[in-house]
């Protein structure tokens, strides 16, 4: 193909307003390979530079995006716009036609990573491809806590402990259930479901547009599960990529699990993935590594590898994943690594001498670990939890939770303590567990008992219900004490509240410094602020106020002597 001038200016241009796109020097400036697939990946970066987690990038090209019944707002018909993950379908990548214009799309998801995690699952697909979300569609609303509650593993009263919301914190509801007495929420750590009383949130819309979901059903983020088909061996020319999806991964060393055509792909890596139906879906692992499963069979692939599964005509595995390969450098080598967030260079591929080395250090079995003895020789004392339950930072359940732990993990108790009818065990890391919810193997030694307590440096105190969060107050502890007035409607009023009136602490009419948060949305026009001071406490009754224009809280306290 010839490019005019005006052309070459265009594409110029293009490639100088972002990173120079990872095609070999035989290819820029050779007027062998499409410029069009040039300028389509400059076009792409820079449309899809500002996107953010849960969303989905028009980049260049012709693409058809389906989304789901009844959704409006997604504008998704040209280079720059950005739909939500949610409520897309499927987005299909047109190449061919008699003035072919080179697609690409971007996508970034959340996968398996934690609801606090910034980064993002990066899909960047192109040339002749399509992918399906397959993971069910969910509507969802906002909830906040209005107490502390447990977040639950089932909807149940005695479920096991997964995690705690502190008050007023808000969180993600995705399910209900059918007496819309339990909420499933998206947990803060790990972003898989939870479940949390309804009785003890507020929920910004209407429960009943959730769906009705029970501790068997299954979860999974937008694209976390889809169906993938792309074409094979089909460059424009020698110095352009075949169409295909490069996934990345946020670091190569926590794996996220996506399940691609029905196989489960573990990775923590950059991977070049094709799928041609009845042929393969053929994964190149470009850094990090992936685990790949399928017909209950596992294979390992590291860097500089390839494993591919055979698929059926409808792109289903037709049997178990075969052996790692090295992959074909001449197919590596032109794809385009610097669209993506986390440039890399392509290493050359594994020996498959190296490869089976790889494979028998990988699945070499683990060393069983010879646990620590206690007193009265090896063994002779074992306790372990028999279900989740909370480490706490102190003898009782008013301290606050500092850790948790799983059924079956192993503890160690040093010191021994009875609190109003319950007995607490004080672990050899200082953190504080119900003696109830350990069971002892064989003979075990009686824990020590102890009436001292050396109570925690820190706490919080919360006006509106007079309670604090780490245990009763203490002399010589430091107190945040914090108050919040009723909501703002605007982001704007919320903002400029501060500016107004920076609120007001008085301990027995002694005033403390005061700051106040930014902005907290609660739902679509509520905006809360919180103002907060610190006091270091002393033994006495004091009387606290906490105010801000019409709005007074009062909180009567003691401080005993000693600790």
């Amino acid at each position: 193909m010839n490019i005019n001038r005006a052309g070459l200016v265009v594409v110029l241009i293009a490639l100088l307003l972002l990173p120079q796109i990872s095609l070999p020097a035989a290819a820029q400036g050779s007027d062998s390979c499409p410029a069009n697939v040039m300028l389509a990946l400059a076009r792409a970066g820079a449309a899809c530079q500002r996107m953010e987690r849960g969303q989905a990038c028009y980049g260049s090209g012709i693409i058809d995006a389906t989304f789901q019944p009844g959704v409006s707002g997604n504008e998704f018909s040209a280079a720059g716009h950005n739909a939500d993950v949610a409520v897309t379908r499927a987005l299909r990548l047109d190449s061919s036609g008699p003035e072919p214009a080179w697609s690409v799309a971007v996508l970034q998801i959340q996968a398996d990573l934690a609801e606090t995690e910034q980064r993002s699952v990066v899909l960047l697909l192109f040339g002749d491809a399509e992918i399906t979300n397959t993971a069910p569609y969910l509507p969802t609303l906002a909830i906040t806590a209005t107490a502390t509650p447990y977040l639950r593993a089932t909807p149940e009263i005695d479920g096991d402990i997964l995690g705690r919301l502190t008050l007023r914190q808000t969180v993600t509801a995705n399910g209900r259930t059918a007496d819309n007495g339990w909420l499933r929420v998206l947990l803060p750590e790990t972003g898989g479901p939870g479940w949390v009383s309804a009785d003890v949130v507020t929920v910004d819309g209407d429960i009943n547009t959730l769906a009705v979901v029970d501790a068997e059903t299954p979860f999974a983020h937008p694209f976390q599960t889809f169906t993938l088909r792309t074409g094979t061996q089909d460059a424009w020319c020698d110095q352009a990529p075949e169409s295909g999806l490069l996934v990345q991964s946020p670091n190569t060393f926590d794996p996220v699990t996506l399940e691609i055509n029905g196989v489960t792909v573990r990775l923590a890596a950059t991977a070049f993935i094709q799928a041609e139906p009845g042929g393969a879906l053929a994964i190149n692992v470009l850094d990090g590594e992936a685990e790949i499963m399928a017909s209950d069979a596992l294979q390992f692939a590291p860097a500089g590898a390839r494993v591919t599964v055979p698929l059926s005509a409808d792109l289903l595995p037709a049997g178990p994943p075969e052996a790692p390969t090295p992959y074909d450098l001449t197919q590596i080598r032109v794809l385009p690594l610097n669209n993506l967030p986390y440039r890399l260079s392509a290493p050359p591929p594994l020996s498959q001498a190296e490869i089976e080395e790889t494979l028998t250090a990988h699945f070499a079995p683990t060393p069983t670990p010879i646990p620590p003895s206690e007193a009265g020789g090896p063994d002779a004392c074992t306790r372990v939890t028999h279900r989740s339950a909370d480490l706490r930072a102190g003898p009782g359940t008013s301290y606050e939770v500092v850790n948790s732990v799983t059924s079956g993990t192993r503890v160690y108790p040093v010191l021994r303590m009875e609190v109003e009818g319950m007995t607490w065990w004080q672990l050899r890391d200082g953190n504080w567990i119900q003696a109830n919810v350990v069971s002892s193997a064989d003979v075990c030694p009686e824990v020590p008992l102890t009436d001292q307590f050396a109570a925690p440096g820190y706490n919080d105190l919360i006006l509106e219900i007079c309670a604090t969060s780490n245990g009763p107050l203490r002399p010589d502890q430091w107190v945040w004490i914090e108050f919040v007035p009723p909501a703002w409607p605007t982001l704007a009023e919320a903002q400029g509240a501060p500016q107004y009136d920076p609120g007001r602490i008085t301990v027995n009419e002694w005033r403390i410094h005061v700051w106040a948060s930014g902005p907290i949305k609660l739902g679509e026009e509520q905006y809360i602020v919180r103002f907060g001071g610190y006091w270091f406490a002393e033994p006495g009754t004091f009387r606290i106020i906490g105010q801000r224009m019409g709005y007074e809280i009062i909180c009567n306290v003691t401080v005993p002597l000693g600790n």
